[in-house]
């Protein structure tokens, strides 16, 4: 089977991923870029979350932490929606950027705030709606919420991420819109359009392909899991809410040796604890290995050294300086405002 190798392995590139997500996190933070930083936030989250079950739980699946897994299963139904939430800030803002929307700092970091905290919170809410029992725990997989499989519990639950990511797909078609119109219009004028042409370095193309592959992976992925859970044998209609919340003092504890004869189980268990995972190195590797992270990473060096030896921080070489002007700790998506003087001009501020 696939994921049929050491719960060890899962438990190391946990910690590791809890690591990398907030490795970019404070100098993002800096730039004000508050969505990059809630899909940061989320992944380290549901990294750690993943990491102390995991721990927890290894080889037991005794009742041991009721507390814990109170809190780790409303992690676990959120983070999903918390990370396309994230996603869906990110692309309304470069949408903003690219098409020149006029906005106010403060109310767009109150928005972002409002898709990517106050949606996962919502959806913590609505969960207890279907939530049949108080938790599940998995003998290597740790705490699991207890949502019944039974219709309310898709458009409630699952739905959720196909919805965000459909959201979010209209905005970066938008953003491609956007710039290829501009592109058009200007390769016959005077005007140069090289500020279009993406590179690896541009924090624009960056976002841009985290936005993609995040929308890809929200459609693909729990549509899979919609279509495993429709034809489960445990899919039954519902009858009331009362019916689904008879036994909901029950923790239903399950050896590894019994979940991991059924396949649809174990997809739906690995799946949704190395997602995070997933999302913490990729945002990593886009965000954590390019140039202004390097510059970064020799700031804190040299502060480290000169703390630990006693000295002064050495100052950035004047090249380092010049090659830093429009770089962090300004904002991360660049606001681009439209001039027309006859042949129009794009500006960076």
């Amino acid at each position: 089977m696939v994921f049929d190798f050491p719960n060890t392995v899962f438990s190391v590139f946990a910690a590791i991923g809890f690591v990398l997500a907030l490795i970019p996190f404070y100098w993002h933070y800096k730039a004000s870029n508050v969505a990059l930083c809630l899909f940061m936030a989320w992944s380290s989250i549901g990294c750690l979350n993943g990491f102390i079950n995991s721990v927890i739980w290894n080889t037991s699946i005794s009742n041991s932490a009721p507390i814990w897994c109170d809190i780790s299963t409303r992690i676990m139904v959120a983070e999903p929606v918390a990370s396309t939430a994230s996603t869906l800030c990110i692309a309304r803002r470069l949408y903003a950027d690219f098409s020149n929307k006029a906005r106010s700092k403060r109310k767009e970091v109150f928005i972002d705030l409002v898709i990517g905290v106050g949606v996962p919170i919502l959806e913590i809410i609505l969960s207890y709606i279907v939530q049949g029992n108080r938790f599940d725990i998995y003998e290597r997989v740790g705490c699991s919420p207890g949502i019944v499989n039974r219709p309310p519990s898709y458009a409630l639950i699952y739905v959720w991420p196909i919805v965000l990511a459909a959201v979010i797909f209209i905005f970066i078609t938008s953003v491609l819109t956007v710039r290829q119109h501009f592109i058009n219009s200007n390769k016959s004028g005077s005007m140069g359009f090289g500020v279009f042409r993406w590179h690896y370095s541009d924090i624009s193309f960056r976002l841009l392909v985290l936005s993609i592959c995040c929308t890809v992976y929200a459609i693909i992925i729990p549509g899979y899991l919609i279509s495993l859970d429709r034809r489960s044998s445990d899919y039954t209609a519902w009858v009331s809410f009362h019916d689904v919340h008879s036994h909901f003092s029950t923790v239903n504890q399950i050896a590894a040796a019994d979940w991991r004869d059924d396949k649809a189980t174990v997809i739906a268990l690995e799946i949704g604890r190395w997602s995070p995972v997933l999302c913490a190195f990729s945002v990593f590797y886009l965000f954590g290995i390019v140039e202004e992270a390097a510059r970064e990473y020799r700031r804190a060096f040299r502060l480290i050294k000169s703390r630990l030896c006693g000295v002064p921080p050495e100052s950035d070489s004047a090249s380092e300086m010049s090659t830093t002007k429009s770089s962090l700790p300004t904002p991360v998506i660049a606001q681009k405002a439209y001039e027309s003087h006859g042949h129009g001009k794009w500006l960076e501020t």
